[in-house]
């Protein structure tokens, strides 16, 4: 059947009322047909986990030491863990190596560091894949800080801890170099969550929740080098940290008070939109391990009995 043909078969069926026919309006030069938004394909690379002592102005102050913490695969994410200690004494250093405390000028025997108040994990990585506006950092968090404080014997006496637990997306596009400083340091759109223990409150503290940091792009940024990161600092403040004075026990150097900061097996489970859970195959394995574990108490108890 010839062109013609179909056409004179058309028309005939448009008089019949068999079809009806529309006008197509052309398609103007202008219109501006908007693309879809772009998809996430995001994915999380955990590349370091560390542990260093910290300042309150944001920076670490010495090397940092990896293996007392680490992160570990968690379904579509990583679990993050790990143990640290400050002591009070770590806050000072003596003014003379060989300045021993009888015979020095008590003004002159410890001094402030100054740059030391704490200590501080981190926990981080390269972000992989297409991340998009509107991407969220999300995690479970639990941990604990157990502080001790020994009383000074006057009447000016305080000390306290102050945590925080910060966690975001970094640009690395104009840094030479990855290092936890630099990921803190070109930090967007991360959250925090922080804590204060007062004198009265020493002792044995848990503390859990959750978080997410929203992803926000910039119009300037592209093809960015984007990397997640995790901190979790605490730092320690008492009397008597900054001064020493003719008789008395300070500086808190000589105190003995410390922190002990650990997170633990249930640690700080981070995923990208989304809290990340165990695969099925580690379910049964846990599952496993409590049938074990009830299998022997069951011995137990019936030997006992």
């Amino acid at each position: 059947m010839t062109q013609d043909t179909l056409l004179n078969k058309a028309r005939q069926l448009i008089q019949l009322g068999v079809i009806v026919a529309a006008p197509v309006p052309a398609l103007a030069d202008d219109i501006e047909i908007t693309p879809p938004p772009p998809v996430s394909t995001a994915a999380l690379q955990a590349d370091y986990s560390a542990v260093g002592t910290y300042s309150n102005s944001g920076f670490f102050t010495g090397e940092l030491d990896e293996t007392k913490a680490s992160g570990s695969t968690l379904g579509m994410g990583f679990k993050l863990s790990g143990e640290a200690e400050f002591a009070d004494s770590e806050l000072y250093s003596r003014r003379y190596a060989s300045c021993y405390d009888g015979a020095c000028d008590p003004y002159s025997l410890y001094y402030s560091r100054g740059d030391t108040t704490g200590v501080a994990f981190v926990w981080g990585g390269k972000v992989t894949g297409n991340l998009v506006d509107g991407d969220q950092l999300k995690a479970a968090y639990e941990f604990s800080i157990d502080w001790r404080h020994t009383p000074l014997p006057t009447g000016y006496d305080y000390a306290s801890v102050n945590w925080t637990l910060h966690m975001g997306f970094a640009n690395m596009a104009y840094t030479d170099g990855v290092t936890p400083q630099a990921l803190r340091g070109n930090a967007r759109g991360y959250t925090e969550v922080s804590g204060y223990l007062g004198t009265e409150q020493t002792g044995l503290h848990t503390f859990a929740g959750e978080l997410s940091a929203y992803h926000q792009a910039y119009s300037w940024e592209e093809n960015p080098d984007w990397y997640w990161y995790v901190l979790l600092e605490a730092h320690l403040s008492e009397a008597g940290e900054r001064w020493t004075s003719p008789g008395d026990p300070a500086p808190a150097s000589m105190n003995g008070d410390f922190l002990r900061v650990v997170v633990p097996g249930n640690s700080i489970d981070v995923g990208i939109n989304a809290v990340p859970v165990p695969e099925a195959q580690s379910w049964a394995m846990a599952l496993a391990g409590l049938g074990v574990a009830g299998l022997l108490a069951g011995r137990r108890r019936r030997k006992q009995g």
